[in-house]
Formats: C-alpha cells, sequence, structure tokens
C-alpha cells in the first residue's frame, strides 16, 4: 500500500504542473481508504492503509480531508510509520484533529503526539463545548529527520481519553529556514481554531498563515501601497501575498 501511494503521487507530480510547487510533500488523510486529488487540483492525499496498521476509521460529511478521522480505542501507543521524507533535511511535519463531537461525547480527549520518537507535545482542546465541538487542534514541529522515514505516534495519557487524528502534513524546507533549528531540535507550534476558518494563507512550504482575530492584542496591521513587496533576504521566506504585522512595545 505504501509503495503504490507513494508511486501515484510522483506520477501525479509528473502529469499535473501546479502540482509541483507542493512536490517536496506528502499529505496523508488518516481514516482515508484511497489516494485523491484536493478540490483545486493541487494536493495529492493518500490514504493511511500503508501508514499504519490499527486503530478504526470514523467518516462524516464534512469536506475532505476533515471528512474521516481514525481513533484508537486499545493500546497506550499507537503510530503511523514509514513516512518517506529526506534524510537529513529540515522538515516541517504538522498534524491535525478535528474532534466534531464523533463519538457523541461532548468531550474531546486530551493525548500525546510524538514526532519520530523524540519531540513531543500535547494535543488539548478548551472550552469545546462553548466552540459547538467546531474547534481544530494543529500541532507543527520543524526538525532534522534521522532517516529516510518518520513516525507519528500517538500516546494516551488518560485511560477514559481515546487518540484520534485527521491527517498528516509533511513538507520539505530550505537549508537556510530557521537557522535556530540545532540537528538535535525540535521547533513546536501549536494552534487551536475552528473548522471553517477563513482567509488562512498555505505557501510553497506548506506553512499555515493565520489572519489577526480581533482578541489578538499586541499587533497592528502595516500596510502599503506598494504593488508588491521585496522579502530578498527576508529570514524563513515568508510569501510576499501575506499581510504583514508589527508587534507593538
Amino acid at each position: 500500500m505504501l509503495i503504490m501511494a507513494v508511486l501515484l503521487l510522483l506520477t501525479l507530480l509528473s502529469l499535473s504542473s501546479p502540482i509541483l510547487s507542493l512536490s517536496k510533500s506528502i499529505n496523508i488523510d488518516c481514516g482515508a481508504s484511497e489516494s485523491y486529488l484536493d478540490s483545486d487540483k493541487v494536493k495529492l492525499w493518500a490514504g493511511d492503509k500503508g501508514f499504519t496498521t490499527t486503530g478504526k476509521s470514523f467518516g462524516n460529511s464534512l469536506k475532505n480531508p476533515l471528512n474521516t478521522l481514525r481513533f484508537f480505542p486499545s493500546g497506550n501507543k499507537n503510530c503511523y510509520s514509514n513516512i518517506p521524507v529526506t534524510k537529513s533535511r529540515k522538515t516541517l511535519v504538522r498534524t491535525l484533529f478535528f474532534y466534531g463531537n464523533y463519538d457523541d461525547r461532548s468531550s474531546a480527549p486530551s493525548f500525546d503526539v510524538v514526532y519520530d520518537g523524540k519531540h513531543r507535545d500535547n494535543v488539548v482542546f478548551t472550552n469545546v463545548s462553548q466552540l459547538n465541538n467546531r474547534a481544530i487542534f494543529i500541532s507543527e514541529v520543524i526538525y532534522f529527520p534521522a532517516s529516510e522515514d518518520i513516525s507519528v505516534c500517538l500516546i494516551r495519557t488518560s485511560k477514559s481519553d481515546v487518540p484520534f487524528i485527521s491527517s498528516i502534513e509533511v513538507y520539505g524546507l530550505d537549508a537556510d529556514m530557521y537557522d535556530g533549528v540545532g540537528p538535535d531540535e525540535g521547533l513546536l507550534r501549536r494552534n487551536l481554531d475552528l473548522y471553517g476558518f477563513k482567509n488562512v494563507k498555505r505557501d510553497t512550504f506548506g506553512r499555515l498563515w493565520f489572519p489577526l482575530e480581533p482578541n489578538d492584542t499586541g499587533y497592528t496591521e502595516l500596510k502599503t501601497l506598494a504593488p508588491s513587496i521585496d522579502i530578498t533576504g527576508v529570514p524563513n521566506k515568508p510569501p510576499a501575498n501575506v499581510r504583514l504585522c508589527r508587534k507593538i512595545p
């Protein structure tokens, strides 16, 4: 299954030029059985059967890749493995968790996600009932993989909580990005948002750029009348079409 998914990815990359900008990526739709192109015909999502052998799939009526998830009712540790990467290349791995009250408990679980056995994050939803079960938890890590494949594991931290996952995305980054991340280090980031969030930008490195919210204090928008913004030499290569913001001292 894994070999077929990778071959399908390479075939589609060779046939469709819009996908070439994302050729450094692999995207896994957790709980899905088949591979498919997204609605924009740009991004290939692979089913997860070639990457895990445990857990159960659950489907809903949402737009893919959030229309499926995989949950793990048994075992304290369940993993996705054999996810292909480039060894020693700085890599962004994103996991996304959309609860949506799939288990009819109206109580989102808490558990840990561990990237490649060393970078650990805690998946925790706050005020899920107030968000009408539309909360999406996003966890990301940037690090140097030590081999040609990586793993993403879900760790049960409470007997009453069942870990689950909606998707896994992996993107190769350029060598001169995130210079502060050393070979044995990882840069973790997390975000809690709502299903259907709008105006989110995705750049060629797979990074998500969220707009400022009304409750984001300490920031102000910088506006310019210039037709374009020169980002040559700017650290970490932000996309030119993302509106810049400045922190107020």
